[in-house]
């Protein structure tokens, strides 16, 4: 884990929204509630070539004990951004 903050009535807005609502998630639901986003490093994230790839992270946000929401996201400047998947059963 790498950091940890509150987050505010900012993760409802709706262009922030498309990506988690895409994923099964809503933070909309959750407006006005207090969550918190926790920011890990991966660190065996790879690519579709099996090469390892730096700077990854994943965004969980978290309200009640329960993730909400989230990302896997490259700090990279040609970087990328996709959204949690679903558990398979």
């Amino acid at each position: 884990e790498i950091g940890s903050g509150l987050v505010g009535s900012e993760m409802c807005k709706e262009t922030d929204n498309a990506l988690q609502k895409q994923c099964g998630f809503d933070l909309s639901l959750y407006k006005g509630e207090d969550a918190v986003q926790y920011t890990y490093i991966i660190t065996d994230y790879t690519d579709d070539s099996g090469n390892t790839l730096d700077n990854i992270r994943m965004n969980l946000i978290i309200v009640s004990g329960r993730i909400v929401g989230g990302d896997i996201c490259s700090t990279a400047l040609d970087g990328f951004m996709t959204g949690l998947q679903p558990r398979k059963n």
